[in-house]
């Protein structure tokens, strides 16, 4: 269950990331800990507003909170990787052996990308094999 309230307020100190506990709320449900996920913050100069008389209207923060009883995820706003067009690589396997398949004749491969494989069986998983 995923809920997100949206709060408005002079607060200054709370920003995304923080967490404070809401007391003196009329519905007592609501009396909890939250956690800030979102937050903006807009500023006012009084010198160009016409009834700037109170010193809480010069800034106001919009918030958005999440309680701190249920779990929280941000939403996934990172796109899932596509490859374009065949990948080439050398075909890699445990020292010793001429030929390292297994019995759907996948092979393990070394991409010429990855600098941290070790040119051996544990480089990659069994891919199939492609010809162009």
């Amino acid at each position: 269950v995923h809920q997100r309230i949206a709060a408005v307020g002079t607060v200054r100190g709370l920003y995304s990331g923080c967490t404070f506990k809401l007391d003196g709320f009329p519905r007592e449900d609501q009396n909890q800990e939250y956690l800030v996920v979102s937050a903006e913050y807009r500023l006012f100069d009084p010198g160009y507003r016409a009834h700037a008389d109170v010193e809480s209207e010069n800034f106001k923060a919009i918030l958005g909170v999440a309680p701190t009883a249920l779990p929280y995820r941000p939403p996934r706003v990172t796109t899932r990787p596509i490859m374009r067009g065949p990948q080439t690589a050398t075909v890699v396997g445990p020292s010793g052996e001429e030929i390292f398949t297994d019995k759907y004749a996948r092979v393990k491969v070394q991409f010429h990308w990855d600098r941290l494989g070790k040119k051996d069986q544990n480089s990659s998983c069994f891919v199939r094999v492609s010809q162009t």
